[in-house]
Parts: structure tokens; sequence; C-alpha cells
């Protein structure tokens, strides 16, 4: 057999504190819809809020590769430029240093080849030790002061 609900005549309810409890389950149901409401939302603004911190920390990294590569890019350039003037500097040099062109200007000074060989011994010169009178602190000072 299936059990069937009992119902009671609205009479047999008893009602507790009257009025005044119908007001205040009222005013309880209220603010509970209203703080589900607002948690709602919070929840919601935090969520977006997190969000966008996340694809704001992505541009900034994105940012930061972004000028990473500009100077990386200008810095190749830079070498590549010193590159190619220390080539053409190099390529001037051994052009001053040959041979054929030092003996043209010596021939058109008037310069020859030495006929003998001298050599001369020079000697090394003696060290002096420093005169030292006054503090070594006010050593310019003491100069001055003579």
């Amino acid at each position: 057999m299936i059990a069937q609900p009992v119902w009671h005549p609205i009479e047999s309810v008893p009602v507790t504190g009257g009025s005044r409890a119908g007001r205040s389950a009222t005013e309880r149901r209220r603010n509970v819809v209203r703080r589900r409401h607002h948690g709602i939302v919070g929840r919601i603004v935090v969520v977006t809020g997190a969000l966008t911190l996340c694809l704001l920390g992505y541009l900034l990294l994105l940012a930061n590769e972004t000028r990473t590569h500009y100077e990386l890019a200008r810095a190749i350039e830079q070498r590549t430029a010193l590159q190619e003037e220390t080539m053409r500097l190099d390529d001037r040099i051994a052009q001053l240093q040959s041979r054929d062109r030092l003996a043209a200007l010596a021939a058109g000074l008037g310069l020859r080849e030495p006929t003998s060989l001298t050599v001369v011994y020079v000697p090394t010169p003696r060290r002096t030790v420093p005169k030292r009178d006054g503090l070594a602190l006010l050593r310019s000072v003491t100069g001055w002061l003579k």
C-alpha cells in the first residue's frame, strides 16, 4: 500500500508570533535573496578582475619581448656597421703600410738605404728617489709652502 500525505485543515496549524513573525520572515527572505544576488555579482566582479589582471600581465610580457627584439635588431645593425668600418680601416692601414708606397715616399724625400750600420747603446736611466719632506698626505701642500 502506498502512503498518502495527510492534510491538516488550516485551522489546525498553530500560529506562532502572529503577524510580526511573518514580517520578519519576509525581511529575512529579502536579506537572503539580496546577499545571494550580491554574492553572485561579487563573484563575477572577482573573476572578471582576475582575468583582466592576467590579460594585463600577458600584455606587459609581450611588450617587454617586443622591446627586447627591437633592441636586439638595433644592436645587430650597429655590430654590422662596426664590422664594415673595421674592414675599411684595416684595408686603409694595409694600404698605408705597403712597402711600395713607403719606398715611393722615401725616394721622394731623397732617402736611401744605409751603407753601413751603426749600433748605439742607450744607457738605462738612473732611478731617482723623491725627496721626502713633509707629510705624505700633504705632499702637494708642502710643495706650495716652500
